[in-house]
């Protein structure tokens, strides 16, 4: 009897020190569920597991070796730190924070400058501003680890982030740009930043990510109040220059809003803040283009613009409008449901010469010369709703879009060969997006996702040249209908997370192409493409433990079987199997390391069989599913010692790939033309970069050295001989900030590039750059600011130095508006010119610059 009685009183404690393996709960205030709080869960005096509160307050608590969680403790800036017993009430727990007052000394030491808990890092923002911050971008780009593009797109330690949290809402999906190019610092408190963060609270502890999110958590005066910012700019000699912005925002717990008019005619490039950032999404990894609104909007037609290194209110010439209307609300504690407009119109214009030098492998050279006058208008529109239950067991969300794109570009280029080009490119799309995910068991999972899109476009490029009688007329018509269904399973376990995913793809492409080229010409076609493709698709992915030591396996194979009209019909198979390590060797130090191999073809498009006209100057024939194999190797080693706010990052990578068709260019003083052979093409690339930062008081002093090395060697054909080109290039930088008092701040960027082609003969060239800021406070509420940046460039024995490019603005500060008088392009340059290799070219360029302009202004922030 008594063995009878300790066998149940050992099953009834085992039972119960598993329950306790697994806690989960709910952070709360007064107001309401808090976002972002650090919970830390204790099995004696030993910690043993540890998360964050998500949107709506939830955490869950799993110990890895599945030893029972006693005790837990939550903690979070402005509040007090609360602890709570476990006891029996594992699962709806409720802890309530209070508040807690916190003053910002005027002489910081560092651990009040960022708190590091287990994968979050809070970045108290006061500490890293000098006063010449505007937005929340400008704010972000002077905290370590994170750079911000042009666009507002936001990078930690140079990966993408795959969320953009406003007090834990995600209002503006992968067009946050809005938000972090126009909310004002000032707003700001604190920023948060969430390592390896999986935005999908059912997956918390199945699926972790290797990318982080940013949360911006705003001032408390200003928390879920209608917030209004605005500018008035106009300016002369060419009168009227304007801009003006007009944004009411409210970021709330419960209900955000945006909605947000700008237009400018003095050099701003708007219209990237709505485009769609660099984003890990229901797409995987895509990036948008300096031309493209949306990324599936590209056509081989695409005019492209010039892309200078150069502030853009030196050079773009432009009238531009965007209208921004976005709403988010929360209709249940996990359930929220989203509304987003997005409009855009854009006249751009540009003049620039560039002359191409083409090096054979004979030793023989071709030259090249345009001076071009490039002019496009632009209409986009893009309209979503979406609703989305994020909750501990489960995950379901849907959205639908409509976007669309009226694009229109001519010029006129002159030279040896006189020509116009005209092209007329509109574009539409229709989308949906639909994901569940639910909880199988205690931590198993299965997820269910389709999209659909349906495309569609009507492309067309006429091309005027001296040299033939008629117009060439190029048309080249889309339409592509995909659906993707897929469904995955993961079965974590205490050391292991295996999951296997299985899908099919349709996807049908249609194309209908017409080139019009006179007799005496190359060539001239009628094209059609209609092809149907059915992949179904299998991935095996794990991730396990050993130590501190985590594995990360993923091992998708398909198969792709594509009808085409007529009755063919082709069929291959597609593998990219990759391994990944990364390893917490201390609370400072993380290394990572990982190796992919993929065997891939080219999309549907490709098998078109002729010629496209894509300039006046190029003909290109399509790559008829090329086949790619490829193997990269990667690893880098991340330093931060956050208490002596020092930073390192080491990283090396190669790239080899092998084509089974290779690129072969023939050029003429007329054409170009551009095919594939089937020969076999390899290419191999190796890069490492080094960089380390170190802050001296905070912002006082910062300074930043970096470097890359990039070596890439390639064979491809020229006027129909085989060549190998190799390319090495070395780019050393520094960087420095100073700001030891109020009244005064400066900082100063400079690097270093070289480059060189071997080749059919050598070609090198070498650029210096320089860049700098100077920040005078004469009186508390008048500043002086003065920016400038200075190019040097040397291409064999011509050497260019372009006179400095400088901007000073006066500035007066109210309470909550600054008024302020600008000259940009202090010194009216008129041109900018640059000096370049490539494989094997060498290229000059000359854009021309705006003018000197004076502007008066005022912003505000109410």
């Amino acid at each position: 009897m008594n063995r009878i009685s300790a066998i149940f009183l050992l099953a009834f404690i085992t039972i119960q020190a598993y329950a306790q393996s697994v806690v989960r709960g709910t952070v709360r205030d007064a107001e309401g569920p808090v976002a972002g709080a650090f919970v830390l869960g204790y099995s004696g005096a030993s910690q043993k597991a540890f998360s964050y509160s998500d949107s709506t307050g939830r955490f869950s608590l799993s110990s890895r070796d599945g030893s029972a969680i006693d005790r837990v403790s939550v903690s979070m800036m402005g509040y007090k730190t609360a602890y709570a017993s476990v006891g029996e009430q594992v699962s709806g727990m409720e802890i309530i924070l209070e508040p807690k007052q916190m003053e910002l000394r005027s002489s910081l030491v560092k651990g009040d400058v960022v708190e590091e808990k287990s994968d979050t890092l809070i970045y108290y923002t006061e500490a890293f501003k000098d006063g010449t911050e505007r937005v929340a971008g400008d704010l972000l780009s002077k905290l370590p680890g994170i750079t911000v593009s042009s666009s507002g797109g936001i990078r930690y330690n140079g990966t993408a982030i795959n969320k953009f949290y406003v007090e834990g809402l995600d209002l503006m999906g992968n067009r946050y740009g809005v938000v972090s190019n126009n909310l004002s610092a000032d707003d700001i408190a604190r920023i948060e930043v969430y390592r390896n963060h999986q935005p999908v609270s059912v997956l918390r502890d199945v699926a972790l990510t290797d990318r982080a999110a940013v949360n911006i958590i705003l001032k408390e005066d200003v928390k879920g109040s209608w917030l209004f910012s605005g500018d008035a700019v106009i300016g002369a000699p060419d009168f009227p220059q304007f801009s003006v912005r007009t944004m009411f925002s409210r970021f709330g717990k419960s209900n955000q809003d945006l909605y947000l008019l700008k237009g400018n005619n003095i050099g701003e490039d708007i219209l990237r803040e709505i485009r769609e950032q660099a984003y890990f999404g229901k797409s995987g990894v895509f990036l948008v283009s300096d031309n493209d609104m949306d990324s599936d909007f590209r056509s081989v037609l695409n005019p492209r613009r010039r892309v200078l290194s150069i502030s853009q209110d030196y050079w773009y010439d432009n009238i531009s409008g965007i209208g921004s209307f976005n709403h988010l609300s929360k209709v249940g504690p996990t359930t929220q449901v989203r509304l987003s407009v997005q409009v855009a119109a854009e006249r751009y214009c540009e003049e620039s010469f560039t002359g191409e030098e083409i090096h054979f492998s004979d030793g023989s050279r071709l030259s090249l010369e345009d001076e071009d006058r490039y002019t496009e208008n632009r209409y986009f529109i893009s309209a979503a709703a979406s609703v989305e239950d994020n909750a501990p067991n489960r995950f379901l969300s849907d959205e639908f879009s409509f976007s669309g794109q009226i694009r229109s570009a001519r010029s006129s280029v002159s030279g040896p060969v006189t020509a116009g080009q005209k092209y007329d490119l509109p574009s539409m799309k229709l989308s949906n997006s639909f994901k569940m995910t639910r909880r199988v068991g205690d931590k198993g999972t299965i997820e269910i996702t389709d999209n659909s899109l349906f495309m569609s476009g009507d492309h067309s490029g006429k091309y005027t040249l001296m040299v033939y009688e008629e117009e060439i007329l190029q048309k080249y018509g889309t339409r592509e209908f995909k659906n993707d269904f897929s469904a995955a399973m993961a079965m974590p376990g205490r050391w292991l997370t295996p999951s296997i995913t299985a899908g099919l793809l349709l996807d049908y492409t249609g194309v209908d192409a017409s080139l019009n080229i006179p007799s005496d010409g190359p060539l001239s076609n009628r094209l059609s493409l209609d092809a149907t493709m059915l992949r179904p698709y299998l991935t095996y992915s794990s991730r396990f433990y050993v130590g501190p030591l985590q594995t990360r396996v993923s091992i998708p194979s398909s198969v792709s079987v594509i009808m085409l009209s007529g009755g063919k019909s082709v069929a291959y198979p597609l593998f990219s199997p990759s391994i990944s390590l990364s390893c917490n060797i201390s609370q400072s130090l993380e290394a990572n390391a990982g190796v992919s191999y993929s065997m891939s073809r080219s999309d549907l498009r490709s098998l078109l069989d002729g010629g496209v006209m894509t300039s006046y100057r190029t003909l290109t024939y399509a790559d008829s599913l090329r086949r790619q194999n490829s193997f990269q190797g990667r690893v880098s080693l991340n330093y931060s010692d956050n208490p002596a706010l020092f930073y390192v990052n080491v990283s090396g990578s190669i790239l080899r790939t092998f084509s089974d068709k290779s690129v072969s260019s023939v050029y003429s003083d007329i054409l170009t033309t551009t095919a594939y052979l089937p020969l076999q093409h390899g290419n191999t690339t190796f890069s490492a970069s080094v960089s380390a930062k170190k802050y001296f008081g905070v912002k006082t002093f910062v300074i930043e050295a970096k470097g890359t090395y990039q070596d890439t060697s390639s064979d491809m054909f020229l006027q129909g001989v085989k060549g190998t080109y190799r390319t090495r290039s070395v780019e050393p930088g520094l960087s420095m900030s100073f700001n030891p008092r109020d009244w005064f701040s400066m900082g100063l960027s400079s690097a270093y590039h070289i480059a060189s082609v071997n080749g059919g003969g050598e070609s090198f060239s070498r650029s210096f750059s320089l860049e700098g800021n100077l920040r005078v406070v004469p009186l508390k509420r008048l500043a002086f600011d003065l920016v400038g940046s200075y190019l040097r460039e040397e291409i064999k024995d011509t050497t260019i130095s372009n006179d400095p490019l400088m901007r000073a603005t006066l500035s007066w500060t109210f309470l909550k508006a600054t008024a302020f008088l600008e000259c940009r392009n202090l010194l009216d340059v008129r041109e900018y010119r640059r000096e370049y290799v490539s494989t094997y070219t060498s290229v000059s360029s000359v854009t021309m610059l705006r003018p000197r302009t004076f502007l008066i202004g005022i912003r505000m922030s109410l």
